[in-house]
């Protein structure tokens, strides 16, 4: 039997998009202005840190709510209906990837385990991202494929490893 709590936290776990989205709208911010490459992408910290701050049970929901704001955050900058959409499916994707893998790595105890299970995780998100996303934009637009990938990778880690943790702690923190 459901308690009156339950849709309360439901209703938690969507408004996860609103500092998702956020951090997509800073990220773009801190774009090369010749290239318009993304450097540090936040947003995958955010869906990280989230997951690993919530149930399991209601991960489809935190699933559903990453998956629209990464819709509007694409559908907004690059304006092409089939490119928000895989961009959409491989965010959604790889942030699910990167958490779970952090999740059955990561010890009880946390320590240097955990910082090990936070780079695998952030690692297999950077690699199904950039193989998902940037494999999309090298068949589509023939761009320079290995740079773009590079640097693919490199914003998803740093997402994640910036405020992936910053989250976990502060969600933790007693003053």
């Amino acid at each position: 039997m459901a308690t009156p709590r339950a849709p309360r936290r439901n209703l938690y776990c969507l408004l996860w998009a609103i500092p998702y989205l956020l951090c997509g709208v800073f990220s773009r911010l801190l774009n090369d202005p010749v290239s318009h490459a993304v450097f540090v992408w936040l947003p995958p910290g955010v869906a990280v840190g989230a997951y690993l701050l919530t149930q399991r049970r209601n991960w489809p929901l935190l699933l559903a709510a990453f998956f629209c704001a990464q819709l509007v955050l694409t559908s907004f900058t690059r304006g092409q209906p089939a490119t928000a959409l895989v961009f959409a499916i491989a965010a959604s994707l790889s942030n699910l990837l990167a958490a779970w893998t952090v999740q059955r790595l990561a010890p009880r105890e946390g320590g240097l385990g955990l910082v090990a299970a936070l780079l695998a995780g952030a690692l297999a998100g950077a690699g199904l991202s950039a193989l998902l996303g940037g494999g999309w934009l090298w068949l589509t637009q023939e761009a320079h494929g290995w740079l773009r990938l590079r640097t693919w990778v490199a914003a998803y880690l740093a997402g994640i490893l910036i405020v992936a943790p910053a989250l976990t702690v502060w969600a933790h923190f007693r003053p």
